[in-house]
């Protein structure tokens, strides 16, 4: 037997351990979703629960899908992780990298898969993006690049605009992303300024601060609190006629002026794609975090014409989508 067959071999023994305990008849594999809200019917969670179904997993016969919801407050994140080792999952999935992290108090054993980190190193879940070390992978949505694109493109919708204000979680949203957007918009020559909203109960107040300031616009930092409540947070600004744009195309969807990132469907099946690999052997440390290479870019029409706006022809020839 060659060198190289006899490596491949035993580098398939090793794995081996970890698959026949998800494959072996009789044993069902249970995967753990953790996110700020969960609805079976949510077309991101459908495709991640499709994708695994055309992977292999398929709920009543070789997989156990578990949902938990922690809501607005990230001290929940722990207890349901709890939840999750007492009832022996093999994979625990999460949107954020800052959930990763909190479940990392609470096991160092179970793999996590994050399916729309913000930044996985900075959060302290991953070593480097091509090699993570850790019980943590999956992938990435390069949310500080994206923030700054959107200042951009607000700044081409809002030419007479000088002052934009900044949506953020300050329980959640990364350092960085605040370190991107701020001198994105100086270097714009407009004034940022930034408005916290850590609950569902402090967007309207965040909102009557922003229409005091007064801003012209308002970007939206990514936060999974923020996207949950889309349709507050889209009706406190269409009750004050301030445009704004959005991290995804579900914000935009139901109001947002436009949004602009990877597309979190897209994000979720690349998710499942991963926690099947962990559930066939391979390990966490050694996935690399995955980085889009598509973003995409959704207009709505209809709140432009709310608003009284018209979007730069570069804006609507680029864009992926269009509503109208």
């Amino acid at each position: 037997m060659k060198r190289r067959e006899f490596l491949t071999l035993l580098s398939a023994g090793a794995a081996w351990p970890t698959m026949a305990r998800a494959q072996r008849a009789g044993k069902v594999a249970r995967v753990g979703y953790l996110g700020p809200a969960v609805d079976r019917r949510y077309p991101i969670t459908q495709a991640f629960v499709n994708k695994l179904r055309e992977l292999g997993w398929e709920e009543g016969r070789n997989l156990d899908f578990e949902e938990r919801a922690y809501g607005s407050d990230s001290q929940n994140v722990a207890p349901a992780a709890a939840e999750f080792l007492r009832n022996k999952v093999d994979v625990i999935v999460v949107v954020s990298s800052n959930a990763a992290r909190v479940i990392q108090s609470v096991t160092r054993t179970i793999p996590i898969v994050v399916v729309a980190g913000s930044d996985p190193i900075a959060a302290g879940v991953a070593e480097t993006l091509a090699r993570p070390g850790g019980m943590v992978t999956g992938l990435t949505i390069m949310s500080p690049e994206m923030v700054t694109k959107r200042a951009e493109q607000i700044a081409l919708i809002l030419p007479h605009a000088s002052r934009i204000a900044i949506l953020f979680n300050p329980t959640r949203s990364a350092p960085r992303l605040l370190e991107a957007i701020l001198p994105a918009v100086t270097a714009l020559r407009l004034t940022p300024r930034t408005f916290p909203a850590g609950t569902p109960d402090e967007i309207e107040p965040a909102f009557d601060a922003i229409m005091q300031w007064p801003a012209d616009g308002v970007v939206i930092l990514d936060d999974p609190m923020l996207f949950v409540q889309a349709n507050k947070v889209v009706e406190a600004a269409l009750a004050r006629k301030l445009p704004l744009a959005c991290p995804f195309r579900e914000m935009a969807e139901v109001g947002c002026l436009f949004s602009y990132s990877a597309s979190l469907r897209e994000r979720f099946e690349r998710g499942a794609v991963y926690v099947d690999k962990i559930l066939r052997g391979a390990s966490p440390a050694e996935l690399p975090f995955e980085q889009p290479a598509k973003f995409e870019l959704v207009i709505n029409l209809i709140t432009a014409k709310t608003l009284g706006l018209e979007f730069p022809d570069i804006l609507l020839a680029t864009a992926d989508e269009v509503i109208e």
